[in-house]
């Protein structure tokens, strides 16, 4: 997996290049517990992301509570892995563009 980070203001955006799963998710909790001292909102965009794993779930979950419901963003979600969110009941729970 490859992440590059571009921090504009308090806004942190991390661009997710590769599978989310239990290899890679430890390498995204990290991405943005780096982001955290300069940036109050994280956004993931997850246009190339094409798989997420149930531990992937639990990273983006984990996030979600590490900034606050309100400070985390996912973006440009493929259909295969909004499926997954829906199916794992959290798609009302994140913020979702």
């Amino acid at each position: 997996m490859n992440i590059s980070k571009c921090i504009d203001a308090d806004i942190c955006t991390l661009s997710v290049e590769g599978d989310i799963d239990t290899t890679s998710s430890a390498m995204l909790d990290k991405a943005v517990e780096e982001c955290l001292p300069q940036c109050s909102r994280i956004v993931l965009d997850m246009a190339d992301v094409k798989y997420v794993s149930s531990a992937g779930i639990r990273s983006i979950i984990k996030i979600r509570k590490l900034v606050g419901s309100n400070n985390l963003v996912l973006r440009n979600i493929r259909s295969n892995i909004m499926e997954i969110i829906k199916m794992t009941g959290f798609a009302g729970r994140l913020n979702i563009e």
